[in-house]
């Protein structure tokens, strides 16, 4: 079996003459080529009938309904890429008239069935193009307790019945399976598609197209827009009966081996993976009306391919964004949670220092011990990095208590202390001897010797005292003050003791 090679972008866009042309217009209008080249390929198989459907492959008859998710930030180019989808290629009916449904808002899942079988005597509607333009819209409403839109969806795609068989007339609403055509175009941005993507266990992420808005080889000057293609619905005969487009042999063959493996649980394949092949028939029909041609060809079969190159790449890129995302708002909390710690530490530091300045103006001195016992519980385990910031700082001074340890005081500690070593004592000059009675005030504590020799001074002289006969030494025991005398008058003379 060969599979057909897939073409790259330029390749692509020059395989057929109007996806030249839809590339053009596409730039013209500032929007992006796959995301207007997707939009186009919904308005073409919204002309298709519902009874038009592919050949039974595996399971029963395929529908051609289709999904399309344009990636791109919020205002990024959907209502553009739209827009010049309209303006690229217009499908008339016999009237002339434009073929292609309104798009109409995507609601709840009864909204979705009553769409298509409206209430009272209205007419049954065949075909509709659900618009979402953000993906919340579709992600709130499918994540809704009791919410039945994304159940809906995935019957929708298939082709299956719509709707509810409710208890009441007025309510009771469904929608046989094949007999309606339902395309969705979805505006996704990348750091808000999560709930899509996390949808992937029922298979929703993978029944989609996703197509960016964005064009990377966007052309400096604007090309001028190419008149509009008009092209007549195709004629798929005016039966009712169902028809059904055959694939080509080669793409049979690889659809059914790939159904194969999984049915043999080989581990290398994932199931939901056949979607893909699903969706990229669809994709090759709509190449094909969008040609003109109501059979498949390779070449159409090759073409989906590259779209659906295009399409995984582009989902993968979402995925990537959100893991990214995520590491930075981990590392962002990360960070935060640290800052947070740290402020709590510093807090609880600054309450350690205001502690301690605290129990050195209650007690001047205090012992390690003591002071650290004095901190709260919960500030005790910061009472180093408090006392340590508070020496640096010089408003708390270190110096070893007499029975070994360290003790604390808030006032210079004095020099006299013969216990300090001036050299852990911060902040204080080093100690000097007093000085002697010739050293001048002006020498004291001056620091480092200049060389100048200390300035001295004679001794003092004290004048002689003249007229005043030097006093005689007493005996001991015969020296009297003034109040001894007038005891004396009274009691006589000592008596001699020999």
């Amino acid at each position: 079996m060969t599979t057909p090679r897939l073409l790259d972008g330029p390749d692509f866009w020059t395989a057929r003459p109007i996806l030249t042309h839809i590339r053009d217009v596409a730039r013209a209008r500032r929007a992006g080529p796959w995301a207007v080249l997707g939009v186009t390929l919904v308005r073409a198989l919204a002309t298709v009938p519902p009874k038009v459907r592919l050949a039974p492959m595996v399971g029963g008859q395929g529908s051609l309904n289709v999904f399309i998710a344009l990636v791109g930030p919020s205002g990024a180019g959907k209502g553009t890429a739209e827009a010049a989808a309209a303006q690229a290629v217009a499908f008339l009916d016999r009237n002339v008239n434009d073929a292609v449904p309104t798009p109409v808002p995507l609601g709840s899942g009864e909204g979705v069935a009553r769409t298509f079988r409206p209430a009272g005597d209205g007419e049954p509607v065949p075909a509709a193009i659900f618009s979402a333009p953000e993906v919340d819209t579709l992600t709130t409403l499918a994540g809704r307790q009791g919410a039945t839109l994304g159940a809906e969806l995935r019957k929708m795609f298939s082709g299956e019945s719509l709707g509810f068989a409710n208890s009441a007339v007025h309510t009771r609403c469904i929608v046989p399976a094949h007999e309606y055509r339902a395309c969705v175009i979805a505006g996704v941005q990348p750091l808000r598609s999560r709930p899509l993507l996390d949808a992937a266990d029922g298979g929703l992420p993978q029944r989609f197209v996703w197509l960016p808005v964005s064009d990377a080889d966007a052309p400096d000057e604007r090309p001028a827009c190419p008149l509009a293609r008009e092209f007549p619905v195709l004629d798929w005969g005016a039966s009712s009966a169902p028809t059904e487009i055959e694939l080509p042999d080669v793409v049979v063959a690889e659809i059914d081996e790939f159904r194969l493996l999984v049915l043999r649980g080989d581990a290398s394949v994932n199931p939901l993976d056949g979607h893909a092949l699903l969706v990229r028939a669809k994709i090759a029909v709509a190449l094909a009306v969008l040609d003109q041609r109501r059979g498949v060809t390779i070449d159409d079969w090759s073409l989906a391919g590259t779209v659906m190159a295009v399409s995984s790449a582009e989902r993968e890129h979402c995925r990537q964004t959100l893991r990214e995302h995520s590491r930075r708002r981990n590392v962002a909390r990360a960070i935060e949670d640290d800052e947070r710690d740290q402020a709590a530490t510093d807090r609880k530091v600054r309450r350690a220092r205001e502690s301690i300045m605290r129990g050195l103006k209650k007690h001047a001195e205090q012992t390690h011990a003591d002071l650290r016992r004095s901190l709260k519980m919960d500030i005790r385990d910061h009472f180093d990095s408090a006392v340590a910031e508070l020496i640096d700082e010089g408003m708390v001074y270190k110096f070893p208590a007499e029975k070994g340890g360290a003790k604390y005081t808030s006032t210079p500690v004095h020099p006299d202390l013969e216990t300090v070593p001036p050299a852990e004592i911060e902040g204080v000059p080093p100690y000097t001897d007093p000085p002697d009675r010739n050293t001048s005030p002006d020498e004291v504590y001056r620091g480092e010797p200049t060389g100048v020799p200390p300035k001295t001074y004679p001794p003092a002289e004290k004048p002689p005292c003249t007229g005043v006969p030097p006093k005689a030494a007493q005996p001991k025991g015969h020296g009297t003050t003034r109040r001894d005398a007038s005891s004396a008058k009274e009691l006589g003379p000592a008596k001699d003791p020999a």
